[in-house]
């Protein structure tokens, strides 16, 4: 009985586990430390970058556990994992997952195909073009860019943030199901902007250059928009020879009529201009001499006064915008001005846009400014004053020390 009972046992324990699961993973609190860092990473780092951090199969056994299914990078790390390890328990998990994403409607196929030239769930299907969105500039020049390749049941998304400054900042290039791209541009809409849909050339141009611009800076480019760069490359795609809003904007009046104090305050006013604010860094100095000369103890009337601040303002203007910098405030006055004409506001904010952007054209002396970046001056020093109001209120009622929003 003692045999038979020992026997029962044995084999009750065995079946505790189910057949074909993950064998737990027994980390150390650094180990444990590590992962959770990576399953956060996951969401913002390139897959490239998340893969190379995982320092041997326990580990990367143990991210599998809890990768995030839903993410459109997921892909690119699951192979990259699988490419890296040889460990058969990781391989096992990495194909698990990928069932669990084909059922979640992802148009994901077996990487572990034999004679593959390259995974299956890489290759294109050309039947349908692919469908771009774009979102308008912010005043430092970044900007949303969506991608969207053989629309249908499952899609390859790519999505990122490019500046005309700072290059490409971020891009990530993946599958994902129809539903989950809905939803990553509505996501990518609400936090940066609206999105409208443009051109694969149009957006061609605008990761082109910025892409050209992290070259020449120096700076590191996210593996996915290398890997999509190459897709685009062996397309035929026209490239642009103007600005993408004169294609649909051919009156040159509208550039023509002199942009007013007016017209640029109700340019700025758009809540699409919201974010078109100058760095609290770059306009201090002139906001601590605005400062000073109200506290001077020179008597000045309220006419000189006015007077001072507006040199002031006058001389931000015309050290803070050189010719090339005016040349890439036009460029993002004529991406907006697309924006507008695409949203259907009519052709008051885009004619606006335009006007402002030719405005960029014109010399800046100490006797001639320009309307719309004195109109964009002081409505950032505004902003920042009133930040810094509020700051010092809130100080005096919970009797804290002092500050300045102007004082580093």
């Amino acid at each position: 009985m003692g045999t038979a009972g020992s026997s029962f046992k044995m084999k009750h324990k065995k079946r505790t586990q189910k057949k074909g699961s993950t064998p737990s993973v027994t980390l150390s609190e650094e180990e444990q430390r590590l992962v959770t860092d990576l399953v956060h990473a996951v969401h913002h780092s390139d897959p490239a970058q998340v893969a190379a951090r995982i320092p041997d199969a326990r580990c990367a056994r143990a991210l599998l556990r809890f990768i995030p299914l839903d993410h459109p990078s997921t892909p690119d790390l699951l192979l990259r994992i699988k490419d890296c390890f040889e460990d058969k328990q990781v391989h096992k998990a990495i194909k698990r997952i990928l069932f669990k994403l084909k059922k979640k409607g992802v148009a994901i196929e077996d990487p572990y195909q034999e004679n593959d030239q390259a995974p299956a769930f890489w290759r294109p299907s050309e039947t349908e073009p692919p469908r771009c969105y774009v979102g308008g500039p912010d005043g430092r020049g970044y900007r949303p860019v969506m991608i969207l390749l053989n629309p249908g049941t499952g899609q390859r998304i790519g999505l990122g943030a490019v500046s005309d400054a700072e290059g490409v900042q971020e891009f990530l290039f993946g599958n994902v199901s129809k539903k989950r791209a809905r939803e990553l541009k509505q996501q990518f809409s609400a936090e940066s902007g609206p999105l409208v849909e443009t051109s694969l050339s149009h957006v061609t141009s605008v990761l082109e250059q910025a892409y050209q611009i992290s070259l020449d800076s120096g700076g590191e480019v996210p593996s996915g928009f290398l890997e999509f760069r190459s897709w685009l490359h062996d397309q035929d795609i026209p490239s642009l020879d103007k600005p993408v809003i004169y294609e649909y904007v051919k009156d040159s009046a509208l550039e023509d009529a002199p942009l007013t104090d007016g017209d640029a305050g109700t340019l700025l006013d758009h809540p699409l201009m919201k974010d078109w604010l100058i760095d609290i860094e770059t306009l201090q100095p002139f906001m601590e001499e605005i400062v000073a000369s109200e506290e001077s103890p020179l008597i000045l009337s309220p006419e000189q006064k006015t007077r001072r601040v507006t040199e002031i303002e006058n001389k931000c203007v015309l050290e803070l915008y050189p010719k090339e910098k005016r040349r890439r405030i036009r460029g993002r006055l004529e991406e907006m001005a697309y924006i507008f004409h695409q949203l259907e506001e009519g052709t008051k904010y885009t004619g606006l846009c335009l006007r402002a952007a030719a405005s960029m054209d014109q010399e800046i002396t100490e006797l001639t400014t320009n309307r719309f970046l004195t109109g964009l001056v002081n409505r950032s020093m505004a902003f920042y004053f009133e930040q810094g109001r509020k700051a010092m209120e809130s100080e005096a009622e919970t009797d804290g020390p002092s500050s300045s929003i102007l004082i580093s």
